[in-house]
């Protein structure tokens, strides 16, 4: 069986503050993102970042929200069932978020688990070396081949 996994950055669960600072915190907590060390990026992150303006971007997520939910989320997985379609039963193809659910870890995990091939297409819009680094690091830890 082959796999093609469709990558994408990410999306809060839902609009409310508490998933918009969840979805904020682990994106901005990424080493990759904000190459601080740790413990600078943490008073960063946690203490000003994420509690100023998990208020004003949730107010910004539910006026795009939709009733099937996140715009991004609901067009990549049309996407997903439209390759899924095109490709047929020799191919799974899966949808990963770098940030949120459905988490690129568990797709990972469950590919490298059940696939004979697995390849890998990243959504982004540009080439971002902090997003490429970090999909490929964890594909190869989660491989065996990366310590």
């Amino acid at each position: 069986m082959k796999t093609l996994i469709l990558i994408n950055v990410g999306t809060p669960d839902s609009p409310e503050p508490i998933d918009v600072g969840r979805y904020l915190n682990e994106f901005l907590m990424d080493k990759n993102i904000i190459t601080l060390p740790r413990p600078l990026r943490d008073v960063l992150v946690k203490l000003i970042i994420v509690p100023r303006r998990k208020f004003a971007s949730s107010e910004k997520y539910k006026r795009i929200w939709t009733q099937q939910g996140s715009p991004l989320l609901v067009e990549s997985q049309k996407l997903r069932n439209q390759l899924q379609s095109e490709m047929g039963a020799d191919w799974n193809v899966e949808l990963g978020m770098q940030v949120g659910n459905p988490s690129l870890t568990t797709v990972f995990e469950k590919a490298l688990a059940q696939a004979d091939e697995i390849y890998i297409c990243p959504l982004y819009q540009q080439y971002h070396h902090c997003r490429y680094r970090g999909n490929h690091l964890l594909y190869l830890f989660l491989q065996g081949n990366y310590l």
